[in-house]
């Protein structure tokens, strides 16, 4: 069988910037296509050979993953070269999530398709060597890995039900466990505090600041007893915090609101 042309892109499951803002990804049913963003020009086509619906690209920009129903891979930006395949388990993930940290570690959270409790799986895959170091499970649909500024610490669920962990890094050692499980987890620029949401289980939730050194949590956002957003992201030195009707910036700072 000889490929003698493609007609069409397909329809966009997933986008990404590059840190540096060099490049987007956009990914959909044919794979993921990489445009610079000089010319808008289409660079090269990334081949998966099944449909990806997360992107992320590594802190430096030299690798980018992409996450689907069962299987993850990554790629070399530069050149196109693909690095690894993840194993796919048994599970199917109708969304999913990716995050990338240092030393080559990717988070990847995935909603278990018809899945009662817990919700979702999250995967802690060290891309270069291609092993599965750590799994753990969320009562939400979620994304609840996030690694440091400084890359020494990361928030990652527990194997245990309702419980999230601070594991130190590269050793992975657990320093300090929550006793409850979380929606999407946003650390502060000073590196002691992480941001959380939670599960939409929850009722009566805020959105908290979470003490690393005390195990304290304060409120930092919420409306009468209700946190009014649900999806947390990091944009830079700001964390947008975020609904189907409304935004919040937060400076990652002083953990203020910057404006709604």
């Amino acid at each position: 069988m000889q490929l003698l042309a493609r007609i069409g892109r397909g329809q966009v499951t997933a986008v990404a910037w590059s840190p540096v803002g060099d490049y987007l990804a956009v990914a959909t049913g044919r794979g993921v296509y990489l445009f610079a963003t000089d010319t808008w020009s289409e660079t090269r086509l990334l081949e998966s050979g099944w449909l990806p619906k997360a992107l992320a690209f590594t802190p430096d920009g030299s690798m980018l993953a992409a996450a689907g129903e069962r299987y993850a891979s990554v790629w070399k930006v530069s050149t196109g070269a693909k690095l690894q395949d993840m194993e796919p388990g048994k599970e199917r993930y109708a969304s999913v999530a990716l995050t990338f940290g240092p030393r080559n570690l990717l988070g990847r959270t995935g909603y278990l398709a018809g899945a009662g409790d817990p919700q979702a799986k999250s995967t802690l895959w060290n891309v270069e060597t291609g092993e599965i170091l750590k799994t753990g499970y969320l009562f939400a649909t979620r994304n609840g890995v996030a690694f440091s500024p400084d890359g020494q610490l990361m928030v990652f669920p527990s194997s245990e039900p309702w419980k999230t962990e601070i594991l130190s890094l590269p050793d992975l050692d657990v320093l300090m466990t929550e006793p409850r499980s979380v929606g999407d987890v946003l650390f502060a620029l000073n590196g002691g505090t992480v941001l959380q949401t939670q599960p939409l289980v929850m009722e009566d939730a805020l959105l908290v600041a979470w003490d690393i050194s005390t195990g304290d949590t304060s409120p930092v956002l919420f409306q009468g007893n209700r946190v009014p957003c649900w999806f947390l992201k990091a944009a830079g030195a700001y964390g947008i915090c975020y609904r189907g009707d409304a935004v919040w910036v937060l400076n990652l700072q002083d953990l203020t609101v910057e404006t709604e």
